[in-house]
């Protein structure tokens, strides 16, 4: 279809104006957000209550435990809680711990103190991870309320990074240095984790060439030695984390020899025969 120049210059000039309309209205809803951004990290920082928490290690084997410090710091009259409160990060879920506040002065005890200040929790929680972290660590928050004037409340809440590592059980034989030969020798191995986590069976190599034993957990194992000699007992316990083992040395004396008040001289010819 054929249009005259005319049109097609009037076409141009409404798309130009619907392009700019929709430029300031771009404009405008980027300049809005931008503000309620702003107004929003103008409330965050009007807050008068911050938090200061610390822990005792933030790099840890599992089995360790750690201490965790706690302040907060208020910049109006508000009233701080008589306590605090903290998620471990682990599944242990939150946890209320009380406590008295000591001023920037060491005055106190405080149960519910008033701003403004700085007030140092006397309670020191203290917490053990049974299992590992991840790579990026345990998130360990912690946090604590004040009340306004207004009723109103405000809340500050610090997330720590807490590092777990895998810690390696250590495996023990338990058993007397020296057994006589035919005598029952008994061993009680045990599987020291600091994880918690128990060993669901041993191995047991009695060194004199008797087959391995594979054992479920007990609390001792017996055995007796037919020869005399020093044998190494190897223990080896399998748990969810692997399998750990650990040796001992054990000395089997042979039989006493007779003893010689008890023999009896016979003559015959001219040898004596000790009988």
């Amino acid at each position: 279809m054929y249009l005259p120049s005319m049109v097609w210059s009037r076409l141009g000039s409404v798309r130009r104006q619907l392009t700019s309309a929709l430029s300031r209205n771009r404009r405008q809803r980027i300049i809005r957000a931008a503000a309620a951004t702003v107004e929003m990290l103008e409330q965050r920082t009007l807050l008068s209550l911050t938090v200061s928490p610390s822990v005792s290690a933030s790099s840890v084997t599992e089995g360790t435990t750690v201490t965790l410090s706690f302040a907060a710091t208020m910049s109006s009259d508000s009233t701080l809680d008589s306590g605090f409160w903290v998620n471990w990060g682990d599944n242990t879920g939150d946890q209320f711990y009380s406590t008295g506040w000591m001023d920037s002065n060491n005055a106190g005890p405080y149960d519910s103190p008033q701003g403004p200040g700085t007030f140092t929790a006397q309670t020191k929680p203290t917490h053990a991870y049974a299992e590992p972290s991840s790579r990026n660590g345990y998130n360990l928050a912690a946090w604590a309320n004040e009340t306004n004037s207004d009723n109103s409340t405000d809340q500050g809440c610090v997330i720590l990074s807490e590092s777990v590592s895998e810690a390696t059980p250590n495996p023990q034989v338990n058993g007397n240095a020296s057994v006589e030969q035919g005598s029952t020798y008994t061993i009680s191995p045990a599987l020291n984790d600091p994880g918690g986590d128990s060993p669901s069976q041993w191995q047991i190599s009695w060194g004199d060439g008797s087959p391995t034993e594979t054992d479920a957990p007990a609390s001792s194992y017996p055995h007796v030695y037919n020869s005399a000699g020093s044998f190494t007992i190897t223990a080896t316990a399998t748990s969810e984390d692997g399998q750990f083992q650990t040796s001992q040395t054990v000395n089997v004396a042979g039989p006493a020899p007779s003893d010689p008040s008890n023999l009896t001289a016979v003559a015959s010819g001219s040898k004596v025969n000790l009988n």
